[in-house]
């Protein structure tokens, strides 16, 4: 049938979600562009490293060459 994989799609996404099959990945969003085409970027390794080890340590992980004191 033309049309039913979406609805069914959506129910089995739902079943997973609650029955704990499929668990949501925290990511961080980013939009960048090129060529004129607006490209939207998803990162869950910066948020793992936020969870685990302060906002401190990821700015060191993506803009600095050397460790961050932290005061």
């Amino acid at each position: 049938m033309p049309g039913s994989l979406w609805p069914l799609l959506q129910k089995r996404c739902r079943e997973a979600l609650a029955s704990g099959a499929l668990q949501p990945v925290e990511t961080a969003q980013e939009f960048v562009e090129d060529g004129g085409v607006r490209f939207v970027i998803r990162d869950q390794a910066q948020c793992a490293l936020l969870r685990c080890q302060g906002p401190m340590a990821v700015l060191q992980a993506v803009t600095l060459p050397g460790p961050v004191a932290q005061g």
